[in-house]
């Protein structure tokens, strides 16, 4: 996921997809009964970026071709990332920490900034990664599938790509501490990003993400505080 302070005009963008998009039954105010629908809570909704209002955040791939391991062909998994170089996307270092030893020969990496990454024709082919010293070691097939990070771990990986990027402006980084501010604890923050909505702890698949075949590759957006 990637965190954006919410300035007043993207803020508005993000409100009006919520009224529009977000709200149970679109704009409708009450049920069959006459009784009004409960309002959603800011914090739990999530909308298509349709607009394409975070053109820079996108999402890593690993795409499988024909193999003996029994995983399917296709996407077999993602993470968000955000373009900060023309050639750079920053995202979490256990994405990136599974290709220490290289990638297995029948898996592909590509990056997509479209708003739904499905598309082969946004895929731009990854060149290489980096991930902090402080990630445990965690190949594949496994991956890194450890609760939580302990103190002193940094969950921090970069991607490089084959070819800069021309046509989208990379992001603005913040500067070292800014989330540790008072004014960063209570502020309103954008939460743009690709995944899945029902991979939460009791929902549909108990708490494990779905399988890549369900998901959707939409990017969206909700509004959130940073200490929620």
């Amino acid at each position: 996921m990637t965190l954006w302070f919410a300035n007043p005009r993207r803020l508005l963008a993000v409100l009006l997809l919520t009224a529009l998009f977000g709200a149970p039954h679109g704009l409708r105010a009450q049920g069959r009964s006459g009784a009004p629908y409960p309002l959603p809570d800011l914090h739990s909704i999530k909308v298509v970026d349709v607009f394409n209002l975070f053109p820079n955040v996108g999402a890593l791939i690993y795409v499988a071709g024909p193999n003996d391991f029994g995983l399917p062909e296709g996407i077999v998994t993602s993470c968000t990332g955000t373009l900060i170089h023309p050639r750079a996307v920053l995202l979490a270092g256990h994405c990136t920490a599974p290709t220490a030893g290289g990638l297995l020969p029948f898996i592909k990496a590509y990056v997509s900034f479209s708003p739904n990454v499905l598309d082969p024709s946004t895929w731009r082919p990854v060149s290489g990664f980096a991930f902090h010293p402080s990630l445990p070691p965690c190949a594949p097939p496994e991956g890194c599938a450890f609760e939580g990070l302990a103190p002193g771990i940094l969950d921090i990986g970069l991607v490089f790509l084959s070819e800069p990027v021309r046509d989208i402006t990379p992001a603005n980084l913040a500067r070292p501490a800014t989330l540790e501010t008072d004014r960063a604890a209570g502020a309103l923050m954008i939460v743009p990003g690709y995944g899945f909505l029902d991979s939460v702890p009791g929902g549909p698949h108990g708490g494990t993400p779905p399988p890549m075949s369900e998901w959707d590759g939409w990017r969206r957006i909700k509004i959130s505080k940073l200490n929620q």
